[in-house]
């Protein structure tokens, strides 16, 4: 996608073009001196190594979350597991006043051990 103040430049190439002639500063000081050393083919080829694995990865993203966001929203009828959206909410908000917690915003990683936990028994909230 081009960047409207550099046409046929991506944002990416754009900010490491300002950061290269340190038109933008950096309060880290970081960028600028990484920068000055790309020549523009250097910045395009960044450009497309970036839009890869982004491209990439919202395509594997898009697929895994339709089957998360249809056992959230409608559960697994076939592996007694209900709608996550009954106790959660649609948008994982949670129930304070039942006693279920919110979803939204978790780590992905202690979410997974928490519901391998449920599910192995292992899972315990005192009331």
């Amino acid at each position: 996608m081009a960047h409207p103040g550099w046409p046929g430049r991506s944002l990416i190439e754009a900010q490491l073009k300002h950061f290269h002639d340190k038109t933008r500063i950096d309060a880290s000081g970081v960028m600028p001196p990484m920068a000055a050393a790309l020549s523009d083919q250097d910045m395009q080829d960044l450009r497309r190594i970036f839009f890869a694995a982004d491209h990439h990865r919202a395509r594997c993203r898009s697929v895994v979350l339709a089957g998360r966001q249809k056992l959230y929203r409608g559960g697994d009828r076939a592996r007694s597991i209900p709608p996550c959206t009954a106790c959660h909410g649609p948008v994982g908000r949670g129930n304070p006043a039942a006693g279920f917690p919110m979803l939204r915003a978790q780590h992905a990683v202690y979410t997974v051990q928490q519901l391998g936990d449920y599910a192995a028994d292992k899972r315990y909230t005192p009331q």
